[in-house]
């Protein structure tokens, strides 16, 4: 699993980060190109890919990290977890 944050609030981001065990990247720090290098890497390994973010991050992150998005949920309308499928 790689997950792809940007801005948790850092009480949030200090517990959450830390018990996954997973690397992270963030969707405003990664280009298209990057990320079609990251996805095929991670997809030779098996890897998948899931998004925790704040509601309004969603759209600036599908531009930054292409794929099928589905999100899986939502937390007090504040944020939403996303599976994010390569194509």
């Amino acid at each position: 699993m790689i997950r792809i944050f940007c801005e948790l609030p850092a009480d949030l981001q200090n517990a959450f980060i830390p018990l996954t065990h997973r690397q992270t990247l963030r969707y405003d720090q990664v280009n298209t190109a990057q990320w079609d290098r990251i996805k095929d890497q991670a997809m030779l390994k098996g890897r998948s890919f899931y998004a925790f973010l704040m509601m309004h991050e969603a759209p600036p992150a599908k531009k930054n990290i292409t794929g099928k998005w589905e999100e899986l949920g939502t937390y007090k309308s504040l944020f939403t977890l996303w599976k994010i499928s390569p194509e």
